[in-house]
């Protein structure tokens, strides 16, 4: 009984290995900053729309770009 429970350990060990952990606090404000994120780029997206100009239009790509990546990690 105690090896297969020991084998359950290292398993799971094993699993958790390759993966970063990060504290829940820093996670909590990562979450807070993007939906910031996703309200500017809400508003930019809006701006762009009525007044299109090149620096909105690169902001707006900038912060679609850096959504993304957080969202498809």
């Amino acid at each position: 009984m105690r090896k297969i429970k020991q084998h359950h350990m290292y398993r799971k060990m094993q699993r958790n290995m390759g993966r970063k952990r990060t504290h829940w606090r820093f996670q909590y404000i990562v979450d807070g900053f993007f939906q910031v994120v996703l309200l500017l780029i809400i508003f930019q997206f809006i701006r762009t729309l009525l007044l299109p100009t090149t620096f909105d239009v690169i902001f707006l790509g900038i912060l679609t770009v850096i959504y993304l990546f957080h969202y498809f990690k």
